[in-house]
């Protein structure tokens, strides 16, 4: 059974991670539901990305506002860094994990090109769009009232839970125990 998981998790870490978070994790599929344009997820902020006239590679001394191109420079470098491979810049998508690699390394090129930080960042659509600040809506509200209560029945049941007792006592009539290879082991009853 031990040789059976191990080739199984490594299966799934080494070839079929990217896969799971797309057809087995039922995170992707609950945010699919529970979006809307007012949730708050890591987002491209294409306006500021794509400007005008889009997107174009970066080229120095180049005034790109003049000619009307954005501030992504088009260098797949928040494609590369993803886990499961997806293009922030195409929108909120399924495989999504949200584990913001693709913020990170955007801020890190966007410093070295001298740009503003956060052309990919926490944000919702509506943010994006209208460039109004978050605002609790009363779904989110509804969220965080449903939330509270699951960490109230969870406290309440682990405060009202039966106690458990239990005494760990040698074996009698053996101090220790010899096995194979020199190895001295101790035995104990619960």
């Amino acid at each position: 059974p031990l040789a059976i998981f191990t080739a199984v998790f490594y299966f799934i870490f080494a070839w079929f991670r990217e896969q799971v978070c797309v057809i087995a994790c039922p995170y992707g599929r609950l945010q699919g539901v529970l979006l809307d344009t007012k949730s708050v997820v890591v987002a491209y902020d294409y306006k500021r990305g794509e400007g005008t006239n889009g997107r174009k590679k970066f080229r120095k001394n180049e005034d790109r506002n003049t000619l009307g191109h954005g501030d992504c420079i088009d260098c797949f470098q928040c494609v590369n860094v993803c886990p499961t491979g997806i293009d922030i810049r195409n929108g909120t998508q399924l495989e999504c994990v949200n584990c913001t690699a693709c913020i990170d390394e955007c801020d890190h090129i966007m410093e070295s090109i001298n740009l503003p930080k956060g052309l990919i960042r926490y944000a919702s659509e509506e943010n994006i769009k209208t460039n109004k600040p978050f605002k609790l809506t009363a779904r989110m509200k509804g969220y965080v009232a449903v939330l509270t209560i699951l960490i109230g029945i969870l406290t309440g049941m682990l405060f009202l839970r039966n106690e458990v007792e239990a005494n760990v006592l040698r074996l009698p009539g053996q101090l220790y125990e010899h096995k194979d290879n020199n190895i001295i082991s101790n035995v104990f009853t619960y």
